[in-house]
């Protein structure tokens, strides 16, 4: 168990994933590891089996880039209203423990905070019906405005001529370890690993970046992040 001190007064701006970070993913692999391939075997007549490997091929194709993250991609692709499919999945999303209290651990010291995803803006609205994040939030940004995903440096580049945030005391929190990689080869000095995505799977450790379960470890003890 190695311990290390964070400082939250030194830090200005926090910078949150949604998906897996602040909102439980097990919405997410539900739908696209079981619920699209459902909907798809029916509307192309093949297995279940089929329609997993099918869609498994095409999205490996597409991994890294922004039409992965593209509700608008996929519909047109599959001939699916994935939106639609979505919604039908909607009692499903839910936060992450200790989430809510983290968001408002930070607002009680006063910090900026945005999310930066890559949820398509039509998944983004379909989730604050569910869950009402925007009011907590300073702003909401997808990096669908920016026309590259968050492995991209483009993508940061382009974010930083639209907020301004100084790269040595914003914190950036997500799942993803590429994302978490092109945040840090950017420049932002800290940054943190979500270990336990999603609630219905195992935790996924790395020695890499500083890596925890839940928010929890985060306020217990004011200054200090366990991994």
């Amino acid at each position: 168990m190695k311990n290390k001190i964070i400082d939250f007064d030194s830090l200005e701006t926090i910078m949150l994933d949604m998906d897996g970070t602040i909102l439980d993913l097990h919405f997410d692999n539900e739908f696209w590891l079981n619920h699209l391939p459902q909907k798809y075997a029916l509307k192309e007549g093949i297995s279940f089996l089929d329609s997993k490997t099918i869609l498994q091929k095409k999205m490996k194709a597409k991994e890294g880039t922004l039409d992965w993250y593209s509700t608008d991609f996929w519909s047109n692709h599959l001939n699916l209203d994935i939106v639609k499919l979505k919604e039908e999945l909607g009692h499903l999303i839910s936060e992450r423990p200790f989430a809510i209290e983290f968001i408002n651990f930070l607002r009680g010291l006063d910090k900026t905070l945005y999310i930066v995803t890559n949820a398509h803006p039509d998944v983004i609205n379909l989730k604050l019906k569910h869950i009402d994040l925007e009011k907590q939030m300073d702003k909401i940004f997808s990096s669908h405005e920016f026309s590259h995903p968050k492995e991209s440096s483009e993508f940061w580049r382009n974010l930083e001529t639209h907020v301004s945030f100084c790269k040595s005391n914003t914190l950036f929190i997500d799942d993803s370890l590429p994302v978490l990689r092109a945040a840090r080869d950017y420049g932002i000095e800290n940054t943190l690993h979500i270990n336990k995505p999603d609630s219905n799977k195992q935790k996924n450790y790395t020695e890499e970046f500083i890596s925890i379960s839940n928010f929890s470890e985060l306020m217990s003890n004011n200054d200090r992040l366990s991994v």
